[in-house]
């Protein structure tokens, strides 16, 4: 779940680091500096093996003790939330983008920075598109300048879109929500 939601923050927060130097073209240097995190990550995570993989089995002891006491109710919701984010990951992976939403702000913002390098002005047909918040459109920014296709557009917000589909009561009793009636 941490990693569901850090790694989306940490990758805006590399592009925005990256695009805010002052010269040149920053930005095209972003296959080498996600190497050097993703290697870095991969050093620190064979240095604390053991303790990442006590944590991994705790894990998972708590989801299967948690999926044995689910009720069949939770269990089917749960079951058709990952299989609408599947269905919706797999749809904006073969799927254009078409709305007015995505032509008018969304894909130039991610577009811009590819195409000059660096962070800056948005030239769009609306005038909030510079001032609009970027989060999203800098994820699909990373997905374009590392796979050069806008295949990933859709799926690389899959996992922080994804913790929306969760039910909050899967765990509730471990987290003090239990049943109104107790």
């Amino acid at each position: 779940m941490v990693s569901l939601l850090a790694v989306p923050i940490l990758l805006i927060l590399e592009v925005v680091l990256l695009g805010s130097v002052p010269y040149g073209r920053p930005l095209s240097c972003l296959f080498v500096v996600q190497g050097l995190v993703t290697a870095g990550g991969l050093v620190l995570a064979v240095r604390h093996r053991a303790v990442l993989r006590a944590a991994a089995d705790g894990l998972f002891m708590g989801l299967a003790d948690g999926w044995r006491q689910a009720s069949r109710d939770q269990r089917l919701i749960l079951m058709v939330g990952v299989l609408s984010q599947a269905a919706a990951t797999g749809y904006g992976a073969w799927n254009t983008p078409w709305s007015v939403d995505e032509f008018n702000y969304h894909i130039p913002q991610a577009v811009q920075p590819y195409q000059d390098g660096r962070l800056g002005p948005v030239q769009a047909s609306v005038v909030w598109a510079d001032s609009y918040p970027r989060g999203g459109a800098l994820l699909y920014y990373w997905t374009l300048q590392l796979a050069h296709t806008d295949a990933g557009f859709i799926p690389s917000t899959a996992r922080s879109d994804s913790c929306s589909y969760w039910p909050p009561g899967w765990r509730g009793a471990g987290w003090g929500l239990g049943r109104a009636g107790r």
